[in-house]
């Protein structure tokens, strides 16, 4: 939890709004999260297509030890886009009008 929050909080370009992570392996975002990499703007959710091998946006976060025995450790994180959500779905899975 404490590595998606700092990537969050290190990214805001990216990730504002906030994307809620559910504690194992899903981030879910309310929109499509944008990626400025130098020359070329890149959108997620990604997937790769036509045959495509790209490699999805990583990210490096460091994440700060108090510890003066111990380096810090690195973390990479990779997104990919798996689906997207219907929220019209989830209201009514959780008796909620849009």
């Amino acid at each position: 939890m404490e590595i998606i929050i700092k990537l969050q909080n290190d990214n805001p370009e990216v990730f504002t709004p906030m994307a809620v992570y559910d504690g194992r392996s899903n981030l879910f975002s309310p929109q499509a999260l944008i990626f400025r990499n130098a020359a070329e703007v890149r959108s997620l959710p990604f997937r790769p297509t036509n045959g495509s091998h790209s490699a999805p946006p990583q990210f490096q976060v460091n994440i700060d030890n108090t510890s003066t025995y111990f380096s810090q450790p690195t973390y990479q994180v990779r997104l990919t886009k798996v689906a997207e959500i219907n929220p019209e779905c989830v209201c009514s899975c959780v008796q909620i009008s849009p």
